[in-house]
């Protein structure tokens, strides 16, 4: 009896579009229109035109925006027993309604950010 092997979801890799030098703390995630970064980007207009970015999710507050963008807040706290799981079907309903790059950004760009494009990879493309 032969079983045949499980398919597996599509391997993700970072795209080597931005030159070394830049100090920005950017992920664009290769086949998809997820870019994660930190809060330092945010304010980087011309940064964020030339990444293509059209929508920006701040996951960490204060609330900030840009008339040049559309945008969402979500407001998670970080701290530890923080539930960020209700947001994420707001989330997925922007992500998947934007055009463009789609700019997720928290403080430092290493956790809810993360958490938030992982849902919705994981939800949205299958990837377990």
């Amino acid at each position: 009896m032969s079983t045949s092997p499980k398919k597996r979801p599509p391997r993700l890799s970072i795209e080597p579009e931005l030159p070394l030098s830049m100090s920005h703390n950017l992920s664009l995630i290769d086949t998809t229109p997820l870019i994660i970064s930190g809060k330092e980007v945010i304010n980087n207009v011309d940064l964020l035109t030339s990444l293509s970015v059209t929508s920006i999710i701040n996951c960490c507050s204060p609330r900030t925006g840009h008339d040049n963008f559309r945008y969402l807040h979500l407001n998670l706290i970080d701290e530890v027993g923080f539930d960020i799981k209700p947001s994420f079907e707001s989330a997925r309903e922007f992500i998947d309604d934007s055009t463009g790059k789609i700019l997720i950004h928290c403080n430092a760009g290493m956790s809810r950010s993360v958490s938030v494009a992982i849902d919705w990879l994981m939800v949205r493309k299958g990837m377990r």
